[in-house]
Formats: C-alpha cells, structure tokens, sequence
C-alpha cells in the first residue's frame, strides 16, 4: 500500500494541536511527503488509545518515541503525541485527520532501529486477524483460544535486514503470555516479511508478587 492509500481524499494533515497546517487532501499531502527528509529513523509506539464512533469512524490517539541517528554515532529525537480520526468506509482504515505534537524530548542516545518491529507486527496483526492467510503460521497460534489482548515484538537489527530474528509476545485475556522465536526473510517491498522459520509458542502465566494467586498483566 502507498503511502497515500492510508489517507482519506479529503485529509487534514495539521501540527502542534492544529496550529500548523501541514496539507489538507491528496495533492498538498503528496506535495508535503517530497519535502520530509528521507532519513533513517525510528518510531516507538508507548502508548495507544482507541475510541469507536459513531458511524464508520473512531478516534486513535497514541504516544511515539521518534528518533534519528545523528552525525556523532547517538541519537536525537522527541516523543510525539497523535491524534488521529479514522475511517472504515469500504472496511478500509484510512485517515481523515492526523495532528502530530511533539511534547518532550527523546533523552535516549543510543538509537534503537523498529523497522524490522513494525513488519514482523504488521503480518502478525494481519495474520490475527484474517487478513493474511499462512498455513504454518496459523497452525503455531491455533493453541491460543483466547481472544489476543496485546502483540509485541522485539527485533532490534539494522534497517533493511534481509533476514533477521523476531521475538514474538503475543498476551491474551486470560492473563496467559506466549512467546516464540521465528525467523524472517523481509526484501522490504513487499507487505509483509515472510516467515523462514516458525517455532512453537510457549505459554506463561504472570503472576503478582504480593498475591500469588492473582494473575498479573505486564
């Protein structure tokens, strides 16, 4: 998908709680696009809130440690608040306005590339949620009975890695964590990585140190 598909025709794209009008619909925004530094860089999600709407909208605010690597070997950056609407006309996400904050300063310098995270996240999600079809794939979560509450993933490689390790948390709502180590191949053209070896997921359960018989969520 282009990077375009993901807005609406009439998008507002705007700055700092709409201060800044950064393009409102296709043309400004493809124009805005060809004016962003096409630099490496980071992008970690901390924290996310969906609301549902009514109609075929919702509201997606979330929290984003932004980094870039700097001349000197380290690292800059700022935490970035969204606030975003989405559209599901068509049953297709898209954004119909995205306002982007930034509201403190990233104070780590060692960067921390998530490229290889946010693919390996979007087949799993993709995957979870009938999207995308992979019979192995599919065969190592069929254990998980319980509706999925959280995916993480953690593959901290370079940018453009070919082939790298993913390791994969998947928490589901009966306080159950289950985890794997797959493998995937990513020429980074295509949608998704696609798996080169997928090993069973082990189960866990977390348990609160002060009540030991009262399952904790990490």
């Amino acid at each position: 998908m282009e990077h375009l598909d993901l807005f609406e025709n009439n998008i507002q794209l705007t700055g700092r709680l709409g201060e800044v009008q950064f393009a409102h619909g296709h043309l400004e925004l493809a124009q805005w696009f060809r004016t962003v530094p096409d630099e490496v860089s980071s992008h970690r999600i901390l924290h996310s809130n969906w609301t549902e709407r009514t109609g075929a909208e919702g509201t997606l605010d979330f929290l984003v440690a932004y980094q870039t690597p700097t001349a000197d070997g380290s690292a800059g950056g700022s935490v970035i608040s969204y606030q975003t609407t989405v559209s599901f006309a068509d049953e297709i996400p898209r954004f119909v306005a995205l306002d982007k904050t930034p509201i403190l300063p990233n104070t780590k310098r060692v960067y921390a590339p998530t490229w290889a995270e946010h693919r390996v996240s979007g087949f799993m999600h993709a995957l979870l949620g009938t999207q995308l079809t992979h019979a192995e794939a599919a065969d190592a979560l069929c254990d998980i009975t319980d509706g999925v509450s959280k995916v993480d993933v953690w593959a901290p490689v370079p940018e453009r890695s070919p082939v790298y390790d993913a390791f994969l948390t998947i928490g589901t709502a009966d306080g159950n964590f289950h985890t794997a180590a797959w493998r995937f191949h990513d020429d980074g053209d295509t949608a998704f990585p696609a798996p080169l070896q997928i090993a069973p997921l082990s189960r866990s359960t977390v348990y609160d140190d002060r009540h030991p018989d009262a399952r904790g969520t990490l």
